[in-house]
């Protein structure tokens, strides 16, 4: 396994490539400048700001535990796709690797932006001289083109993240290359943080309008610090430095391998023969945490960290077939779950919550999530009150 002071860079690195959902930036500290501040002079001045020196150079060997079976982040939410196809994209903002809590927002593809009327208009003002993969040029219709596509995917697309963006954003316009107006429909803080997700990179429209539903499907042509060395396979992604990548401080590694593992003792066998340095992997059938330290357990150099994340586990019924199409049907259902089995057998988190996570910056109180249907701490109340809707229903 690397060394430690490999390993913080490598874990840095991974860092700057992965975007999470995050709340609108706080306010800084009098007279420090912020992240967003420092990003805008460069990824060393931020770096350097927070006592960290990373050196250029190197190949990183990572692994994922997920098949591939196609490479459009937005028309899935499956981590395995987004992991394998990050690396070549961009999104209009980010949250700052240095903020734990994810606050902070700092520039990506949109190096400035506005917020006005009360947080219902977002004027994101782009970077100059941007490039995608195949030398196009990137401007505000391609920032267009991606967020219309989300609010409104064409027949035969599914858009996972569609339904966020309708009820938050009312229109889009673009009236220079340089300059994008998100008009929201009301002021809300999300507003400005749907554009930090990860899953929501902006996406050529020059490709995707060829073939709105299928053309990223088989290609990754992205504006990001990474491009495909060589067409990806069911086993092997591999990435190469984008030389015109618009950051020109990043990245700092020369080159990235993602091995795609979904055999779990392939996978511990190639972390402790040092084929892979690192594994970034969620609860999973194929790598769990107690696997996880197992391995830590039978090689003293290796280090399994864990980190705080919200995962979505959920059952989806046919509403407008019979029987779920009765609302005392459903309403049983719900109270019937032992949502705490997810927790205990599930996603090992210790936790579980409703649309709104129980934990942290989007606590839901615990009193208001117990008035919710399903989730009364009495189980033996709920199963009854379950009997007796489906007798009604009956």
């Amino acid at each position: 396994m690397a060394s430690r002071r490999f390993l913080r860079l490598t874990w840095w690195v991974g860092m700057l490539l992965v975007v999470g959902l995050c709340l609108s930036a706080g306010a800084q500290q009098a007279g420090k400048k912020s992240d967003a501040e420092l990003t805008r002079e460069g990824a060393l001045v931020l770096m350097a700001a927070h006592g960290e020196k990373p050196r250029y150079g190197g190949k990183f060997l990572s692994v994922g535990n997920e098949e591939v079976p196609f490479y459009d982040m937005h028309q899935t939410s499956l981590g395995g796709i987004y992991a394998a196809v990050a690396p070549a994209y961009n999104c209009l903002i980010r949250t700052s690797p240095y903020d734990s809590k994810g606050q902070e927002v700092i520039p990506e593809l949109a190096h400035s932006w506005e917020i006005r009327d009360g947080g219902k208009t977002i004027t994101f003002h782009l970077r100059k001289g941007v490039k995608w993969h195949d030398g196009a040029p990137f401007s505000s219709a391609d920032v267009k083109y991606t967020i219309e596509r989300i609010m409104n995917p064409p027949e035969g697309m599914v858009s996972p993240r569609g339904p966020v963006f309708k009820a938050l954003i009312e229109r889009v316009e673009a009236p220079d290359p340089d300059t994008v107006v998100v008009y929201g429909r009301g002021p809300s803080k999300l507003l400005l943080t749907i554009f930090a997700s990860g899953h929501n990179v902006i996406i050529p429209k020059h490709i995707v309008e060829k073939d709105p539903v299928n053309a990223l499907k088989t290609k990754v042509i992205g504006t990001g610090p990474f491009r495909l060395k060589e067409p990806p396979t069911t086993s092997l992604w591999k990435y190469e430095r984008n030389p015109e990548y618009f950051q020109k401080d990043l990245p700092f590694l020369d080159e990235i391998e993602i091995h795609i593992m979904t055999d779990p003792q392939a996978l511990v066998a190639a972390v402790l023969s040092k084929r892979i340095y690192w594994s970034d992997a969620f609860p999973h059938a194929n790598m769990d945490r107690d696997l996880a330290k197992s391995i830590a357990q039978q090689n003293p150099n290796v280090i399994a960290t864990s980190n705080p994340g919200m995962i979505i586990a959920h059952i989806t019924l046919q509403g407008e077939k019979p029987p779920f199409d009765d609302l005392r049907v459903r309403q049983a259902i719900s109270k019937a779950i032992r949502r705490e089995a997810i927790a205990e057998l599930g996603n090992q988190s210790g936790a579980v919550g409703t649309g709104v996570y129980p934990l942290g910056l989007w606590t839901m109180p615990k009193a208001v999530q117990e008035q919710l249907i399903g989730y009364d701490p009495d189980m033996a109340k709920r199963i009854t009150h379950a009997k007796e809707l489906l007798a009604s229903y009956e």
